[in-house]
């Protein structure tokens, strides 16, 4: 198996381990109003551009909204177009991005992210 396949199972199986469960809400305490959490969601092209919230955004940006994201304890919606191909490397690079900020993911299996 090549070396590059192996990260990409390894990281995926990392994914797995960080991902949020369903929902975008939580609850401080029993008598509390639920908040919402705060989140981002990544897309990324077949040819490898980022996008943030459906605008185009460089790595460097990218990596400043995960730092902030990490102090507010939020979470990711991640989605790649054709998921079923081997990923651009700029699409390794944002997991790998992800993974150190130890973000909980939740993978989409659309571009809204609405399931």
């Amino acid at each position: 198996m090549p070396a590059h396949m192996r990260i990409i199972r390894i990281t995926a199986a990392a994914l797995l381990l960080l991902a949020a469960p369903v929902g975008a809400e939580q609850t401080l305490a029993p008598s509390s109003e639920p908040t919402a959490i705060a989140a981002i969601k990544i897309n990324i092209t077949k040819t490898g551009r980022i996008f943030v919230n459906d605008q185009e955004s460089s790595f460097e940006g990218l990596k400043m909204k995960l730092i902030r994201l990490k102090e507010k304890n939020g979470m990711v919606f991640y989605y790649r177009e054709d998921p079923e191909k081997e990923p651009p490397a700029m699409a390794t690079e944002v997991i790998k991005l992800i993974i150190e900020n130890k973000l909980p993911v939740r993978i989409c299996r659309l571009p809204d992210c609405s399931q």
